[in-house]
């Protein structure tokens, strides 16, 4: 007679074997049921114990900002500062004049007109090439006395030529004009 062994356990016949190998294939199903359902479980109360997150998709707005405000600001920024300090906290009133010595001739003085201290010169030839009138030296006189007038014609030159700023070289320095006008420029772009 032939011996059947399974699992160490001596059996009779081939259908013993196959009994305790449905026995223990059913005795391992019962297990990973149980094991799942404990799974199962623990889930379930942890969504029942857990709050509960919506996610809500809102539809927002944007708003598309081309800095021109800002750019503006800056730039009226940079002209009250170089105004400010060229004025030296005098007033329209005032009709402020000061004598500059001449580069090419010491011994003669230039008047600085007004509180954006135009030259007379300076101011005839930058009003003819922004507004394309020429001015006679009263006229120059009298836009250099205008703070309003005289601011105009400073941003039209500081902004339009290269290094504009520099007709204000001190002032402009004082106030770091030129690394001012790059950020500006750098933004316009």
């Amino acid at each position: 007679m032939v011996k059947y062994y399974y699992m160490g356990k001596r059996f009779n016949t081939p259908w013993q074997v196959f009994i305790e190998k449905v026995k223990r294939f059913l005795g391992l199903c019962v297990i990973g049921i149980v094991v799942a359902a404990v799974i199962v479980s623990i889930a379930l109360i942890g969504r029942a114990v857990s709050p509960k997150i919506i996610y809500e998709v809102k539809e927002k707005e944007v708003v598309l900002d081309n800095l021109a405000g800002k750019i503006d600001q800056l730039k009226g920024e940079l002209i009250k500062d170089i105004f400010d300090n060229e004025r030296t906290g005098r007033t329209e009133e005032d009709a402020l004049i000061t004598w500059d010595p001449n580069p090419n001739h010491k011994s003669v003085e230039i008047a600085s007109i007004g509180s954006c201290q135009w030259k007379i010169p300076t101011l005839q030839e930058s009003y003819l090439k922004y507004y394309g009138e020429q001015l006679n030296r009263k006229g120059a006189i009298l836009i250099a006395l205008d703070d309003e007038k005289c601011k105009e014609v400073m941003t039209k030159v500081i902004f339009s030529e290269e290094n504009g700023w520099r007709k204000w070289f001190n002032s402009g320095v004082k106030v770091k004009a030129s690394e001012r006008l790059a950020v500006i420029k750098s933004l316009e772009n």
